[in-house]
């Protein structure tokens, strides 16, 4: 889902206090890695899906998370 690739909020324990922290999904955590991402299948993508990775596909190569206001760019060994 979009949400497996982009990332979400999770409720997490600070300080003993209860607390929303964002964690990165599997496309930005590999953006920022030296890694090979592969998609099986990758034709019959849900369009919420394919136009999360059809952004790093592009000449730019970035992607932007729109809910953090961040702008990721690749590690030069991502594939």
């Amino acid at each position: 889902s979009r949400i497996d690739l982009v990332g979400k909020d999770a409720i997490v324990v600070k300080e003993g206090l209860q607390v929303t922290e964002f964690r990165d999904g599997i496309l930005p955590w590999a953006y920022q890695h030296n890694v090979a991402l592969c998609f099986d299948e990758y034709d019959a993508g849900r369009p919420d899906v394919m136009f999360v990775i059809q952004r790093v596909l592009e000449s730019s190569g970035r992607l932007t998370l729109l809910d953090q206001s961040r702008v990721i760019r690749p590690h030069p060994a991502f594939r």
